[in-house]
């Protein structure tokens, strides 16, 4: 009986800092619980705005895709070597982005009614799934800015060989003499119809064949 009268007391008798630790920690579990209520009002009363600019980015990018096609219906008409390689997947890739498009589209229009309170409430409760559908979107718009740049490098790369596929057989052509330049300016200077102000020179390409009053002229 002495015993268990002895153990209530020391129950009782509580050290101070034992006393402060337990009020510690209801308040920092209240100041939770208050911060995690104001977050969830605040998601709640701003959940329209949020829906709304969500909705503006798809649908921007629902004609960022129609754009896409477009252009890749005029690339299908090049018929070069770039265009072939770049035509299927481009094509693989703006289809997947167009499915991820019309998905994420379909979801949001689960939370259009804004005024509701149970809209916004499934709003808040949703926000991760809603972030993943967005994500994924965003990623396939990563892809196809990814692909329009590599295109535009190798139509560049592609071009500048072209060029110098064209320019080096002239180039050949001049330093073996069977191709002469002729400086216009000095043409017309030399028949007195050059404008004193005329600092632009511009040459011509002649073909032809090379005598021997030519080879002998300085």
């Amino acid at each position: 009986m002495n015993s268990t009268i002895q153990d209530i007391c020391m129950s009782c008798d509580e050290s101070p800092l034992s006393t402060t630790g337990n009020v510690t920690g209801i308040l920092t579990f209240t100041l939770g619980l208050i911060v995690s209520c104001g977050a969830f009002f605040s998601i709640i009363r701003n959940a329209d705005s949020e829906i709304k600019s969500l909705q503006d980015t798809v649908n921007e990018m629902e004609g960022h895709i129609f754009q896409m096609a477009t252009h890749i219906g005029r690339l299908e008409l090049r018929h070069n070597q770039v265009s072939t390689e770049m035509h299927g997947l481009l094509i693989d890739v703006l289809k997947r982005f167009q499915k991820a498009q019309k998905k994420a589209s379909c979801y949001l229009r689960r939370f259009e009614n804004t005024d509701s309170l149970w809209t916004r409430i499934k709003w808040w409760y949703m926000e991760k799934e809603t972030a993943a559908h967005m994500a994924s979107l965003e990623s396939y718009n990563q892809r196809v800015t990814a692909i329009q740049l590599t295109f535009l490098l190798r139509t560049a790369d592609d071009n500048n060989r072209q060029i110098l596929k064209n320019v080096i057989p002239i180039k050949e052509e001049v330093e073996t003499g069977r191709l002469k330049l002729i400086d216009k300016a000095a043409a017309r200077k030399r028949m007195g119809r050059c404008p004193s102000h005329s600092l632009y020179y511009r040459t011509k390409y002649l073909r032809t064949p090379r005598s021997k009053s030519e080879t002998s002229t300085p």
